[in-house]
Formats: structure tokens, sequence, C-alpha cells
């Protein structure tokens, strides 16, 4: 048995010899509550993958990150194993300005003799409280098969106890050969690997390069959201030195999934009153047949939408007069939206959105033709475009049942039907968040 650890909680268990006894007291320090090195990618006292396919740019974003890392009040130090690069390479990337910009947080090792070099024998015995460790990569420090998964573990578990020891460690691996357009988003080597860390990041050029200004654009994917990790933008500046780092939703989708929701995100928000789904639909097809893009199938496409309901854009529900229940999509932030909005709105939407407030105004009702003498009016007044009066009647009806009610009643006349519209607040209208 090891020795007792020391400041332990005053409670003791039955394996308090060897163990911490996790109470209320000991996990309710300071201390032990995590911290964020960069928000919802990098936790202190965590253990890291990150890996990609050879020329994606994972050791250039591991120089900057080190750099950008070195320049944090709460990192004492940062630690660089590079048993991969050149030094061609690293005069290339500015390796030289790096360092001397970090001060002396940044301690950069070329590491060649591979087979003599102990990473745990040098570390295990440094206070590692608030370090920095990047391991460039693993596969050049391992004296071992790497598929091997009990020797993998055996090594990981290794890594693991300078972690607890206060160490924030990042290590870089590599894919096998991808064959295809579609990657598989693997990693070599034993499973050990993804099972041994906190989390593993899968990186990936983005699909848009600011070619201009010449940086590098990463999406960088978690594999496992232990940490309430989430997908990150990465934006790697080698001439300034820089990285920024940004949540991005998006990240993961494939190509088809990516138009597709990029086209449905552009339709919504040009609809700041929102859309029926049906129609939705309709237009995501028109757009993407005229620009001959690919996109998912409806069933996907229902699916694809309500994972980035709340996200990307606001999903509700409404029941019109002929029963049924109907999804609507609203932008996620309709005065945002309006104010970034275009004056010149489409003739459809002017029309909507004069008989939405008319009608809104009009507590009693008002009739039909009431209601288009005001449209027309008021559209002359704000010299608005609107559609015609054949076709103001079907757009009407369209929306009936969304914005308002319409109901059948007799002229005053006695002769003939006409309709009378009403708000939705009046008769208890039931649209709903989903």
């Amino acid at each position: 048995m090891s020795a007792k650890y020391e400041n332990l909680p005053l409670v003791y268990g039955v394996f308090s010899d060897c163990a911490r006894l996790a109470n209320k007291e000991y996990m309710s320090k300071e201390a032990r509550k995590p911290k964020w090195l960069v928000d919802h990618f990098l936790m202190q006292r965590s253990l890291n993958m990150v890996y990609a396919s050879a020329g994606v740019g994972k050791s250039l974003l591991s120089l900057e990150l080190a750099h950008f890392l070195a320049t944090k009040p709460n990192v004492s130090k940062v630690i660089y194993l590079d048993g991969d690069n050149s030094e061609a390479a690293l005069t290339t990337r500015g390796l030289n300005d790096i360092v001397e910009s970090s001060g002396a947080k940044l301690e950069y090792y070329l590491v060649n003799n591979h087979k003599r070099f102990s990473i745990f024998g040098r570390l295990k015995n440094y206070n590692l409280e608030n370090v920095i460790v990047i391991i460039d990569s693993i596969r050049n420090f391992i004296k071992f098969d790497i598929k091997d998964d009990i020797k993998v573990t055996k090594y990981l578990h290794k890594m693991q106890e300078l972690r607890d020891k206060g160490a924030t460690i990042i290590f870089l691996h590599h894919q096998p050969k991808q064959y295809g357009d579609e990657n598989n988003k693997m990693y070599k080597g034993a499973t050990a690997f993804i099972d041994s860390v906190d989390e593993a990041w899968y990186v990936s050029k983005s699909l848009v390069q600011n070619n201009a200004d010449k940086t590098l654009s990463l999406d960088l994917e978690p594999q496992k959201n232990r940490l309430d990790t989430k997908a990150q933008r990465a934006i790697v500046d080698n001439k300034t030195h820089s990285v920024s780092f940004s949540i991005n939703t998006q990240i993961g989708l494939n190509q088809k999934q990516r138009i597709t929701l990029e086209i449905a995100q552009e339709i919504i928000n040009a609809n700041p009153n929102g859309i029926i789904q049906s129609d939705l639909a309709k237009q995501i097809l028109k757009i993407a047949n005229a620009n001959y893009y690919e996109i998912v199938g409806k069933n996907q496409l229902w699916n694809l939408l309500a994972e980035f309901g709340d996200k990307l854009f606001k999903i509700s529900t409404f029941t019109p007069k002929g029963g049924g229940v109907r999804k609507l999509y609203t932008p996620l932030n309709s005065a945002e939206t309006e104010s970034k909005t275009p004056k010149r709105e489409s003739k459809k939407e002017n029309a909507l959105n004069l008989a939405k407030t008319i009608i809104a105004k009009a507590e009693n009702g008002i009739a039909q033709k009431d209601l288009a003498e005001l449209i027309f009016k008021q559209a002359t007044s704000d010299t608005l475009e609107i559609v015609g009066k054949n076709t103001l009647w079907k757009l009407l009806d369209e929306y009936d049942g969304v914005f308002y009610k319409a109901e059948k009643t007799q002229r005053k006349s006695g002769y003939g039907i006409t309709k009378i519209y009403l708000p939705l607040s009046n008769l208890g209208g039931d649209i709903k968040a989903s």
C-alpha cells in the first residue's frame, strides 16, 4: 500500500490509504473547479488528443496555440516537445519569433534521439501546476507498436498521472490514409488512444479559406464531448502569430447538409414573419435546382432543421383552421434580422406585413374590402411595392390561421358572402414554441 495522501477530507473510507475520498468538502474547494484555458476547447488539468490527416495544419495550429497559451496569466509554462518537424519547416513558420515573443514561458525542444528520450522520467519530478505540455507527435515518443492496446493504455496512464499533478497535456496524432471524398475521422493505432483521453479533437481544413489574408481556417470537432466541449473554428495567422477560436455548430456536417442548411437559413432570414415548413421545403428545392446544388432528401431535411432549431432559427407550431399541426420557421432574432434586411422586400412580404399590422389593430375584425383598401393606402403612403388584388386574396388565404383568422360572413347588403379578418389573440390563437 502507498502512503496516505496529504490533506485528505476529514471523513475517511475503506480505501483512504490509497485514494482520495470525494466528499462535499473536498469537491467544493476552488482548486477542484475546472477552468477553461480556451472556452469549450481546452480545460486545465486535462489530457487531449488532436489528430488529423497529413498536411492539414495540426502542427501549425499547435505551434500558434503554444504561443497563445504562453501569454495567459494563469499559465506558468508551456513545454513543447517536437519530434516530428524539421528545423527548416520550423524556421519557415517563424519559430524564433514565437519563442522570443513568448518570453521565458515557452520552452520549445527539438527531440532528435527519441529512443533515449523519456517524457515521464523528467516530468514526474517537476512541478506541473499550471503547466502546458504539447507533444508533436505521440508516435515519435512511443517505443512500441501503437496498435498494442495494453501497452498504449499503460503509456497513457502515465500521462494521466502527469495530468493529475496539474499538467494540461495535448498530444498530436495522425490518421491513416483516407480514400475518396469522405473522411472516416479515425486515428492510427489502438482504441486506448481515445478511451484514455478527456477529449479527442478531429481537425480538418474549413471548406472556405481566406486566401486574401493568408490565414488558415481549421474545423475542430470533439469526439467525446466529455467536458462540455463544443465544435470550434480556429483561425491561424502565422504572420501575426495569433490564433482565435469560435464555436461553430455546423462543423461535422457533410457538404450536402451544409449547403441545405445555408439555403434554409437564407430563406428563413428573408422571411421575418416566418415561413411554413412546406413552403420552406419548396423554396429550398427551387434554389437547389436552379443552382445545380446537391442537397439532402426531404426526410433528412426535417431532421437537419430540427437539430438546428433555436441555434440558427426558431421553430414554432400552429394549428390552422383546417386542423392539423404545422411548423413555422422564423429568424432567431427577428429584430436583428429586420434591421439587417434590405428595405426592398418582396411585394408579397410587404403586403403580408401590412395586412398583419392592420388586422392586429382591428380588435373586432375587419372586412375583406376594407382591409384591401387600407393595405393599398398604406403601401402608397410608405412607397412600398405590393402584389395586386387577386394575388393578395391568395396570399391572405395562405396565411390564414398563422397570423390571423378569416371567417366567412354575409355581406351587409344581404347579397353574397365576404370575409372578416380577426387577430389570432382575440380567438385564443395557439401558436406555441416547439
